[in-house]
């Protein structure tokens, strides 16, 4: 018999299949199940040839696959076939439809949406045209067939690319985030361009807003710096990770066109997941319809201002922190209400921000960045035709801008009754660029005027895009500081002042002399703001210089010894007298808030120790060390540890007295315990761990051993990951145990060792609770650092959020700041 033809029984069991559109006219298909074939087969997909018949083109499984064939199988084939129905996981009876793209990329591309009852199916979405069979229901195995003629045989017949012009535009953006940026972006470019013909509508689309967008600067910029992009779960919106410091000028404005052309994008996959039952296929949307999609997303201020003013309504769960609560009203309420405010805003144009408040005088103050004219779209589509529209590119950044001034000025207010005063101001880019516009809101006018006008959605209409002067007259400002150039663009001012409760919080905290609360006052051990500064060092010599001294004289540690105990008494000579203060050094400033759990009395203060002393001692351990003083380089570590008694450096010090000189490895396991009762920041509580393992195997505790290398693996990748991973599976298999255990587990064992679970939750507990009463009594740069520990203690994006506007204020980044 000619080969992949077969002859069917006098009675066989063939169903025709109906005729799809594309299919060759002299081309008839059936459904047979009549052939020999797997076990729990659905049937062959065939062509008939002549009476009874067949020729064998595809095999479809129990499972949902279709597989092209050229004969008959006697056992299942491997992989996901050439189509297959793919259930979800969260919602039964239905899931994708999908193919396995010819395109050499080794896609998945989906082409729709199924549903399923029994041995009966429907589609719900679909990008092919598969005539009769895109409506109604079918045998579920007629169904596949159709659809895999439809869209694989058919095609493929045509000479097409299987899966050209589908798939779902998350899809297309997944694949993107895979490869390298400027790769994922010439694909989506290049199936837009270049595979026009079989291109669909979105990804025509999607080229012609990259391309104007700047797409093809990319992959110079990402040759000199890193840059990837991410989706974020909360908004859908891409955002570009960069480093800010290295990326600038006209590479920052091309990197952040291209992150709104892309938000634009999601946009349009948003708008089409509701018309297809939210697939979001990328065939859904017609050119116009993907346009009005994009454009819209730059006009969506009522609905931004509905959500806000449903916020004002909603409790705050950044309020409570590890159980300490802020006051409501209050300047954390207030700041954390703003925060996650913008963070949920669906905006597409990056929003960098900062705020300000003092609730007693009601005063509140925003710096924000305003998108610059290159990352706005560069064409309009009218009456079925790109139009150029570069020229109105500087009038639509600028109304854009004030547009978004008047939003967060709305956010400000909604945070809190006892705001009433708002100043708004925009620098062009980012927080480092120039002012380009501050206007200043009271809250009644507002209310009564402003905040009506967003809600009903008279700052939507487009006709005012290049007409930033009418916003300004729908704004009202109170106050303001604002220029336009001839192109109808914002031009360089001088902001609003700073209303002088706010420049009062930001005083560097070594010259603030306020008084702090009373209650604080006993939490911190301190009486004013001034004294929770440990980074100010006016010492006559500086904390660096000992490491100087011992690097350039690291062929002889006499010398450098003799240097360093000189620089000593140098520092001592010069010193004033303190009283009956006790010295103190903290590594970092978080560390200066949690003075309450040192052994002393609620009366006991302190002065800053000098860098220099801290590391003068510390140099001296080390010296000692390489010259095998074992005692002489304890008595350093311990005075480190005395002196800075919430500071992790001395107990690693001490921990490599005792192996370094001797190999006491009981010795260093206990003052690695020491040590962990107070470490906090996780590049210490990752090394200690990691040491205290090794320690630990050494004395045969290998089950605390193991415990302590699963505390390190559990942690964010850090410099102690690869070591820690390779001595854990050594120790597992000395000890015959399969697995490391959990986080759970090991703490559990930690614990039963008399050894502490780092960081602290007690610590943790205090410092959340310092933080906030700082921050409410109106010292945010003695609460910034800790509030960053606690944010990266708890992802998510309010606290770092908020930690960079304590730190830097409304007044925004300057150079001065960047000191």
């Amino acid at each position: 018999m000619e080969q992949n033809i077969y002859r069917l029984p006098l009675l066989s069991h063939a169903t025709a299949l109906g005729t799809l559109p594309g299919q060759p006219v002299d081309a008839t298909y059936s459904l047979v199940k009549d052939l020999d074939q797997p076990k729990g087969g659905l049937g062959y997909v065939a062509q008939v040839v002549g009476r009874r018949k067949v020729r064998v083109l595809a095999w479809i499984s129990e499972d949902m696959k279709v597989f092209p064939a050229t004969q008959t199988l006697d056992q299942t084939p491997g992989g996901p076939g050439e189509l297959h129905f793919d259930p979800w996981t969260d919602t039964p009876n239905s899931g994708a439809v999908r193919v396995q793209s010819s395109d050499g990329f080794d896609r998945t591309v989906t082409i729709g949406e199924y549903a399923v009852d029994g041995g009966t199916a429907w589609l719900t979405a679909c990008t092919e045209d598969l005539g009769a069979y895109r409506e109604g229901k079918h045998p579920l195995a007629v169904l596949l067939a159709a659809c895999w003629i439809g869209a694989c045989l058919v095609p493929r017949l045509a000479g097409k690319t299987v899966g050209s012009g589908s798939g779902r535009i998350s899809e297309l953006f997944r694949n993107m985030m895979n490869k390298p940026l400027p790769d994922g972006l010439d694909e989506i470019i290049w199936r837009g361009t270049t595979n026009n013909g079989h291109a669909s509508v979105f990804e025509r689309f999607a080229a012609r807003q990259l391309v104007e967008a700047g797409a093809g600067q990319i992959r110079q910029i990402e040759g000199e710096h890193p840059l990837n992009v991410i989706r974020l779960e909360s908004t859908d919106m891409f955002w570009m990770r960069f480093d800010d410091d290295e990326i600038e000028g006209l590479q920052r404005d091309l990197v952040l066109g291209m992150e709104a052309a892309l938000n634009r994008l999601s946009f349009v996959d948003i708008e089409a997941r509701g018309h297809d039952n939210g697939m979001g296929l990328v065939s859904t949307l017609t050119e116009e319809e993907c346009f009005r999609a994009a454009t819209r997303s730059m006009h969506m201020w009522a609905a931004h201002a509905r959500f806000v003013q449903q916020e004002a309504t909603v409790e705050n769960p950044e309020q409570t922190v590890r159980g300490a609560k802020a006051a409501r009203g209050g300047a954390w309420d207030v700041m954390t209400r703003f925060i996650a405010i913008c963070e949920r805003l669906k905006l597409p144009f990056r929003l960098e921000y900062l705020c300000d408040v003092d609730p007693k005088s009601g005063q509140m103050a925003v710096t924000f960045s305003v998108p610059t004219a290159l990352m706005m779209p560069g064409s309009d589509f009218v009456g079925g035709q790109w139009i150029d529209a570069r020229a109105e590119r500087a009038g639509r950044a600028a109304s854009y801008a004030l547009r978004l001034a008047g939003l967060l000025a709305q956010a400000a207010f909604t945070t809190g009754v006892r705001v009433t005063s708002v100043d708004v101001t925009g620098r062009l880019g980012s927080l480092r660029g120039q002012p380009v516009l501050s206007l200043g809101f009271d809250r009644s006018p507002f209310q009564m005027g402003v905040q009506p006008a967003y809600v009903s959605g008279r700052f939507d209409d487009t006709a005012q895009d290049n007409d930033p002067a009418a916003i300004v007259q729908m704004l009202q400002p109170a106050r303001h500081a604002l220029s336009f150039g001839a192109d109808r663009g914002l031009m360089p001012v001088e902001p609003l002042p700073l209303p002088k409760a706010l420049v009062r919080q930001h005083v560097p905290l070594w010259k603030d002399k306020r008084e702090l609360p009373d209650d604080i006052k006993t939490l911190v051990r301190a009486d004013f703001a001034y004294e929770l500064d440990v980074m100010h060092d006016d010492c006559v010599v500086k904390g660096p210089e000992i490491w100087d001294i011992v690097n350039q004289n690291e062929d002889s540690p006499v010398t450098a010894m003799f240097e360093v105990e000189s620089a000593l008494m140098q520092i001592e000579s010069a010193e004033k007298d303190h009283g009956d203060r006790k010295p103190l050094y903290c590594e970092h400033p978080l560390m200066r808030l949690l003075m309450v759990n040192v052994e002393g009395k609620a009366t006991d203060r302190y002065w800053k120790l000098p860098d220099a002393v801290y590391n003068a001692h510390g140099a001296l351990s080390r010296l000692n060390r390489e010259l095998g003083e074992r005692d002489k380089a304890v008595a350093h570590s311990e005075e480190m540890m005395r002196l800075a008694p919430t500071t992790a450096r001395g107990a690693i010090e001490l921990s490599l007295d005792y192996t370094d000189v001797g190999e006491d490895y009981a010795g260093s396991a206990d003052a690695l315990i020491r040590g962990l009762k107070t470490a906090l920041m996780p590049i210490d509580v990752g090394f200690m761990y990691y040491r205290l393992a090794f320690a630990l195997w050494r004395t045969n505790n290998h089950k605390a051993a193991l415990a302590c290398y699963a505390m390190v693996l559990s942690m964010p990748e850090g410099p102690f990951h690869d070591k820690s991973r390779d001595e854990s599976n050594q120790l597992r298999a000395e000890m015959g145990e399969e697995e490391l255990p959990d986080r759970d587990r090991a703490e559990q064992t930690l614990r039963a060792a008399g050894i502490p679970v780092a960081p602290p939750l007690t610590l943790l507990e205090q410092l959340a609770k310092v933080a906030i009463m700082l921050v409410d009594a109106g010292f945010p740069l003695a609460a910034d650092e800790a509030v960053w520990m606690l944010g990266i203690m708890q992802p998510a994006d309010v606290l770092p959020a908020l930690c960079r506007c304590l730190r830097w204020g409304a007044a925004g980044i300057t150079p001065d700041s960047d000191e």
